[in-house]
């Protein structure tokens, strides 16, 4: 059964790639597969093939020959077309596909001495790339993955056993260990481009998973601190606060009984208090702060105001103490520093190999003579006043 309507040829459009006079490498490649897919490359090539004498051949020869001239003018339209306004003039008095093609050859890609040229610079460019540590895998590997596309379609050969070993070679020392775990389980002779990306985009992603749940949730281990006082004779914060609280009432009871018999002392829990810190556990001339400056901002000593790191709002991220049924009061610290320095409880980040505090009372020894900078959470940069040691005490076990 036939239908009443003829069926026109089929006729496929192709988006074209056009050069404009830059990576002239991508779009040769771009525009070959066109011509390959519609089986015309063969006109650019090898070119068309005129004969001799086009009069003495037969019908069916001359019939064939229009053909291919048909085809050879199909490609060289397309080339035309795949430039801009400013690349058409270098091609407008070529004839044939292949004309056309040999131009652009030449004046973008090259003499066989240019391309020799520009193969050793990308050469050079690929022994020498390495991964930056600021940078993800993926955009490493798209960085090699250009140069040696380049190198390819200038007519390097570089297998894919040659790619994974230089990306193997050119990681940086955090990917030590996966790389290890690699050359020992696999076959890199026949370990694929896109097998090696797979394991080392996982191994990446384990790793900023790891690193941001050690930043989002400190390390949950409260230490508390001995002061310099009670650590050189071997007593904790809470023994000495028991033993003030028994020496209150034995003076207390003392008072009375002294009452009675019409005396009267001074015990130890009624000497004056110092004149810089008002505490009661030393005089002004053995204050640790005498001769330090003191912040009318945050009232501790060893700035002023001006300096103050607690004067600029979301300078420290810090959560409100509270106090343990013991009488412990706690304190989390992300890093930064303690705002208030009665807090007997700090929290320490497992991430972290220094750490900070504002509360000078709590060090065992300070050189005042190393004093770093230190960059804050808002981008902020404080010189340290100094760097010492602590001494601490776990809830379960001493160290």
């Amino acid at each position: 059964m036939s239908s009443g309507a003829k069926e026109g040829p089929s006729v496929s459009y192709s988006i074209l790639p056009i050069f404009g006079g830059g990576n002239y490498n991508f779009w040769k490649v771009k525009m070959r597969t066109i011509l390959l897919s519609e089986g015309l490359w063969s006109f650019v090539e090898r070119g068309l093939q005129e004969p001799e004498d086009l009069s003495q051949l037969p019908a069916a020869e001359i019939e064939k020959f229009e053909a291919e001239v048909m085809k050879d003018a199909k490609a060289l339209s397309k080339i035309q077309n795949g430039v801009t306004s400013d690349i058409f003039p270098r091609i407008t008095r070529a004839k044939t596909a292949k004309e056309a093609w040999d131009t652009l050859e030449k004046e973008f890609q090259g003499d066989s001495k240019a391309i020799t040229i520009k193969l050793q610079t990308l050469r050079r460019e690929f022994y020498n790339m390495k991964m930056k540590e600021s940078e993800c895998i993926q955009d490493y590997a798209s960085r090699l993955a250009e140069v040696v596309n380049q190198m390819r379609t200038l007519g390097e050969e570089i297998s894919d056993q040659r790619v994974v070993e230089k990306i193997l070679i050119s990681l940086p020392e955090k990917y030590d260990p996966i790389v290890a775990a690699i050359e020992e389980c696999k076959d890199i002779t026949t370990l694929s481009i896109e097998q090696l990306m797979g394991s080392l985009k996982s191994h990446e992603q384990r790793r900023l998973t790891r690193n941001d749940q050690s930043v989002e949730s400190a390390f949950q281990s409260k230490l508390s601190f001995k002061s310099q006082k009670s650590s050189k004779k071997g007593n904790s914060r809470d023994d000495q606060r028991t033993g003030e609280q028994r020496r209150w009432k034995k003076g207390e009871s003392s008072k009375r009984d002294e009452s009675k018999n019409g005396k009267s002392t001074n015990s130890e829990d009624n000497q004056p208090s110092c004149r810089i810190c008002n505490k009661t556990n030393h005089d002004t001339s053995n204050c640790w702060n005498r001769g330090k400056p003191k912040c009318h901002h945050c009232n501790k000593f060893g700035h002023v105001e001006k300096n103050c790191r607690f004067k600029k709002a979301n300078q420290a991220n810090f959560s409100e103490s509270k106090n343990d049924d013991d009488g412990n009061e706690n304190l989390f610290s992300t890093c930064l520093s303690a705002l208030e320095e009665k807090e007997s409880i700090w929290y320490l980040d497992s991430g972290c190999s220094n750490h900070m505090s504002g509360n000078e009372n709590i060090f065992l020894d300070v050189d005042t003579s190393a004093t770093p900078n230190i960059k804050m959470g808002n981008g902020a940069i404080v010189e340290a006043k100094g760097k010492g040691r602590i001494a601490v005490k776990g809830d379960e076990a001493d160290s």
